[in-house]
């Protein structure tokens, strides 16, 4: 998976395959634990939280600073969603995560 950063150009090209297993509590919210593979002796890399963009639209200003927009995953093609068990909607495409 490609991760933009922003704020750093140099980290735009970064490329780390990680894959995301997440538990959906409502239609605004994802819970996800990140491994380095899908293989049985995967490594834990992260925990991140994944919210809708209504979400992050009312975070205070000063915490939005802590989140990023996975826009680039989701417009370049290399963010693949398998199928979810989740029980709600599905979220809207640009989604911001913090880690």
């Amino acid at each position: 998976m490609a991760v933009e950063h922003e704020s750093d150009t140099a980290l735009c090209w970064l490329q780390v395959e990680a894959h995301h297993f997440c538990a959906c509590p409502n239609e605004d919210v994802r819970q996800c634990v990140i491994y380095d593979s899908d293989k049985p002796n995967a490594r834990l890399i992260g925990l991140e939280y994944i919210i809708s963009s209504k979400l992050f639209e009312g975070l205070p200003e000063e915490e939005k600073i802590y989140w990023h927009s996975h826009k680039y995953e989701v417009q370049s093609g290399t963010l693949q969603v398998c199928e979810t068990t989740c029980n709600t909607a599905p979220m809207p495409a640009v989604e911001f995560a913090v880690v």
